[in-house]
């Protein structure tokens, strides 16, 4: 299988988060407007949201170092995941290393979505009317995506600083904007089409 088409697949693999775990599709007629469109979500704009969603889940949930799952964060002697955090503030929610490894890792988030919020400016109007269909769908409608995607373009540090005070929250806004992304890809088979032939031509290219 291509490896463009791997990567793909696996990052459209659903989470078992949610009572409904399954992609769904936008019907919202903003998706149209988007779909394959240059400088909208295009091949390019595809690529960039999967490496979005592969770090965002690395944040969440770790990422393997040998046999087993090591996260980013320095907690005591551990590197800990976003989801082990939350696991340690609910056991030990007076634990003093927590306010510091949160806003370490929050800084993170923000380092690590500057350059994709940048990206999607142009297509933010429409993106809202997706996100509205998201959490209406998703029965999510206290959403922190919704007022983080919202904010005026260079507000959305401090939009999503003031809205995440806990690792509770963090998780919840993760997975949240993780099921966005997937489904926002699955929704735009046009783009999807245009990442494989982007892709090719960037392997292609690297070969040479």
């Amino acid at each position: 299988m291509n490896k463009s088409l791997i990567i793909l697949s696996a990052l459209l693999l659903p989470i078992n988060l949610y009572s409904d775990n399954r992609l769904i599709t936008f019907t919202n007629p903003a998706i149209h407007s988007l779909d394959g469109v240059t400088f909208m979500l295009d091949g390019a704009a595809i690529h960039d949201i999967l490496l979005v969603i592969r770090k965002v889940m690395s944040m969440q949930n770790g990422q393997k170092v040998g046999s087993r799952m090591e996260g980013f964060y320095q907690f005591g002697q551990e590197k800990l995941s976003i989801a082990q955090l939350a696991e340690v503030e609910q056991k030990d929610p007076n634990n003093p290393n927590l306010a510091h490894a949160l806003q370490l890792s929050k800084h993170d988030f923000i380092k690590t979505t500057e350059q994709f919020m940048k990206g999607i400016e142009p297509a933010k109007r429409l993106m809202l009317d997706l996100i509205k269909e998201f959490c209406e769908k998703r029965n999510r409608p206290d959403s922190v995506i919704l007022a983080w995607t919202n904010a005026k373009h260079g507000n959305e540090a401090e939009v999503f600083s003031d809205n995440i005070r806990s690792f509770a929250s963090f998780e919840l806004f993760l997975t949240d904007l993780t099921f966005f992304l997937k489904d926002l890809v699955n929704s735009c088979p046009k783009a999807r089409e245009q990442y494989k032939e982007w892709y090719k031509k960037q392997k292609q290219s690297q070969d040479q």
